[in-house]
């Protein structure tokens, strides 16, 4: 284990990770209009979760932590692809988006600044990319 990873808070961050989850799973039972077919969302969502698992395990190696972009930049991209799919509104993405990196700086996961903003801008110019390719509809909320 890394210094950097010495100070994170371990059991926060699996607490704050549930509790993410557990609003992102209630916006999308609430707000979902699916602009795709459910078996699209799978096909991506679950290299998505396996790739941020193999991340999360790896984090001295290939998860290292870049100072604008590495390979976390691949899941933040694709989990705005996911919520376009969901058909979430840029404004709900943009609120998850920011929260997470918010739980990730709470909980001392090192990260540089300009890393936690890109992310940031990955997920929203993903979702943007997704909703032009599957509806075009973007919308606001």
């Amino acid at each position: 284990m890394t210094e950097s990873h010495a100070e994170e808070r371990t059991k926060p961050f699996a607490a704050l990770t549930a509790l993410t989850l557990a609003m992102t799973v209630a916006l999308l039972v609430w707000r979902t209009k699916l602009i795709v077919p459910v078996a699209v969302i799978a096909a991506i969502a679950v290299p998505w979760i396996a790739f941020s698992i193999f991340l999360r395990v790896k984090r001295d190696t290939w998860g290292r932590e870049g100072k604008y972009l590495d390979l976390w930049s691949i899941p933040h991209f694709i989990g705005g692809v996911l919520l376009a799919c969901f058909g979430i509104g840029f404004w709900l993405v943009l609120a998850l988006t920011t929260w997470w990196e918010c739980v990730e700086s709470l909980c001392r996961i090192h990260e540089h600044k300009a890393n936690r903003v890109m992310d940031v801008i990955l997920a929203t110019s993903a979702w943007a990319l997704a909703q032009g390719a599957f509806d075009g509809n973007f919308p606001g909320w």
